[in-house]
């Protein structure tokens, strides 16, 4: 495990060349090509809702705005300086006091009468935006319906190819655990949303390479480039899962001696891919465009560690936020407390039996740390995007569902 962590600089380079190669082709592609599919989808949009809740159900609410945001990003670009839109990331948008909810609006005002209708452009360079390397080539064949389609079957696939792997590995309880959890954070609302799919894909897609792939010791790497991938695609959803589910499989494949250890490290080598290649951004961006948007990071790092978010432009502390949440959502923390008081039961129940279970599963509870550390170390961010964060906590779920199984059958797990 040791030498192949030394193959991770080169890893490192490779993928910076490669991610920025990426995104500065993809910006070579004619806008007008895919313009008549932007102004379709955006009005689709614009009909639906900008923060849609499917049945009215605060727990089934998709991001639509964010979609129409990437989608804003992506006509907004201008081919014939393709390194500056792929850098800079700008988009088109009026400020007025209904803030985002005019995005569908101003996305439409852009497909019909061009950039030059709406001079107020802003940057997201901050982020790589690696979306626009998928966003932008479906454009030109489909629109925000297509896409959705196309998620569902895609995803869909996945997921049926990741459960009979599970099967086949560990039996049908662990698999059915997973799809469990799933349906508790409404993952089956996650493809009509492209912003919400990113890390799911990067999740199953990573789970799937673990499952063929579980040689421990080539895991430092294969975890760098979950992490740099996660970096470069997600749009700070549910990055959480793209380590913790793989993370969980990789133990189970093992049955490794010192599981604690393998998280420490894979975590940490992770983080290191993650903020590496983000970082990174920021200095390609500042080498090939003279742009230096070190102010812009450093304002959305100090508000993202803050104790306040802004609901229409009112300043709320996050503990009162967070009372106001916890209203909404009653009977979901009541699960979620319920599920604890298993886990209590579980361990209780080992240590009147026996421990030697619980001390083999007890890596489990350390995975399930990982959603809440997170959102204490990013609580504004978190909080103020609960509505699509929150599906992070797919990972402490199942974690938790995996332990108490575990735990009281550890003899039934491996086929």
């Amino acid at each position: 495990m040791k030498k192949n962590i030394l193959y991770i600089p080169i890893c490192y380079v490779v993928l910076l060349v490669l991610f920025t190669a990426l995104i500065i082709g993809i910006h070579l592609i004619p806008t007008c090509w895919f313009k008549e599919n932007v102004l379709v989808s955006a009005r689709q949009i614009e009909s639906e809702g900008i923060f849609r809740k499917i049945g009215n159900i605060y727990f089934l609410q998709i991001d639509n705005m964010t979609d129409c945001m990437m989608m804003n990003m992506a006509l907004t670009a201008d081919d014939s300086h393709p390194i500056e839109s792929a850098m800079n990331n700008y988009y088109s948008f009026k400020t007025t006091d209904d803030g985002y909810k005019m995005m569908a609006l101003n996305t439409i005002q852009l497909a019909e009468k061009g950039s030059e209708s709406l001079p107020e452009h802003f940057h997201y360079g901050r982020y790589w935006q690696g979306s626009q390397v998928i966003l932008r080539p479906l454009l030109l064949i489909t629109n925000y319906n297509g896409i959705r389609m196309l998620n569902y079957v895609l995803m869909t696939l996945l997921l049926l190819w990741l459960l009979w792997l599970m099967v086949s590995s560990f039996g049908w309880g662990v698999s059915t655990l997973f799809i469990v959890s799933l349906l508790m954070v409404s993952a089956p609302v996650v493809p009509l949303s492209i912003q919400l799919s990113t890390c799911f894909y990067l999740m199953l897609l990573a789970a799937l390479f673990i499952m063929y792939h579980s040689d421990i010791r080539h895991s430092p790497i294969y975890f760098f480039v979950i992490g740099a991938l996660t970096s470069y695609f997600d749009f700070l959803t549910t990055p959480q899962l793209t380590l913790g589910i793989p993370l969980i499989l990789l133990i189970l494949k093992n049955q490794c001696n010192h599981p604690i250890k393998i998280i420490i490290l894979l975590s940490f080598v992770w983080l290191m891919g993650y903020s590496l290649l983000w970082a990174s951004k920021w200095l390609i961006a500042y080498i090939l465009t003279g742009v230096n948007i070190m102010e812009s990071v450093s304002e959305s790092v100090t508000l993202r560690l803050s104790n306040v978010v802004t609901f229409h432009g009112v300043e709320i502390n996050i503990l009162n936020l967070t009372t106001i949440i916890l209203e909404k959502i009653r009977w979901w923390m009541g699960i979620f407390l319920g599920i604890i008081v298993l886990v209590l039961f579980a361990v209780y129940y080992k240590y009147q039996k026996g421990i030697a279970a619980f001390y083999k599963y007890n890596w489990l509870i350390v995975i399930t740390l990982i959603v809440p550390v997170w959102f204490v170390c990013l609580r504004n961010h978190s909080i103020q995007h609960i509505f699509f964060t929150w599906r992070a906590f797919l990972l402490p779920l199942f974690s938790m569902f995996l332990f108490i199984y575990l735990t009281l059958k550890p003899q039934k797990v491996y086929e």
